[in-house]
């Protein structure tokens, strides 16, 4: 089944405001999901494993818990990394504006690949972006993008880890980057883009290492380009089942829904 992104992104409004998630929230959670889609990084299927909890906690207030310099601490009470990405993302853009490099930690949340459109997000902002966070296995997963290259530079792999780690002890002391659970995330954003190109190539150096586990950022622009173009292959099943949780929003037809402007042929 092939679908354009414009159908992608309404497909997934829609399950968002059937999970309670209001407008405006709504928009971001299915921006994410239909740009991961579009560039291979499963969107959908990434909606689909986590509809039964946005159901289930909604939308909650962003509680910064702790804030010192350029750090900021963040609890999301079990809400969507899908959902908050975006306005994580407008916390640490805020505070670039006094500070080169600044961290914003996310916790109780569920960190997945629709954060790569985080990232593209605060790269097309002029700013370079990191995001660090654990997978489901337990793996360290990094995304790394800058203005030159806003599509998200992936790795993978506990020697991904180390070399981050090594990057930051040198060059981004004193920053907390404890090694984190896979309830929280980490997203950087500086202004320093070079501080961000050496970590690539830094990984790059690494690619026929077989614990590590590259996603390039020409890749998931030529994905991007590519569906842009000719539409997204999508997984049939998946479409249908979250087109079921969607159809919860839509009204019933009835003499009194039409005056209102709704529940017309549905």
């Amino acid at each position: 089944m092939r679908v354009s992104y414009l159908e992608l992104f309404a497909h997934c409004k829609k399950v968002f405001l059937a999970c309670g998630i209001p407008y405006g929230y709504a928009d971001d959670g299915a921006e994410a999901v239909a740009w991961s889609e579009i560039v291979g990084l499963k969107g959908l299927s990434i909606l689909q494993k986590e509809t039964d909890d946005i159901l289930k906690h909604g939308l909650n207030s962003i509680e910064i818990s702790k804030k010192s310099n350029n750090v900021l601490y963040c609890n999301i009470s079990n809400g969507s990394a899908v959902v908050y990405g975006k306005a994580i993302a407008d916390c640490a853009l805020s505070l670039n504006y006094a500070n080169q490099i600044v961290q914003v930690s996310v916790q109780n949340t569920v960190p997945s690949q629709a954060l790569a459109k985080t990232a593209n997000y605060v790269a097309f902002r002029n700013k370079g972006c990191l995001i660090n966070y654990r997978s489901t296995r337990n793996t360290a997963i990094w995304m790394l993008a800058t203005p030159e290259n806003p599509f998200p530079f992936i790795a993978e792999g506990e020697e991904v880890e180390n070399i981050m780690q090594q990057k930051f002890s040198k060059d981004l002391f004193p920053f907390d980057n404890n090694t984190l659970s896979c309830e929280e995330f980490s997203l950087y954003s500086a202004m320093e883009i070079e501080l961000i190109n050496s970590c690539v190539k830094e990984l790059r150096r690494k690619k026929n290492c077989e614990s590590v586990q590259l996603v390039e950022s020409a890749l998931l622009k030529a994905e991007f380009e590519k569906a842009s173009h000719n539409g997204a292959e999508v997984d049939n099943a998946i479409w249908k089942h979250l087109d079921q949780i969607g159809r919860k929003i839509l009204v019933k037809s009835s003499e009194q829904s039409r005056r209102r402007g709704a529940g017309e042929n549905t």
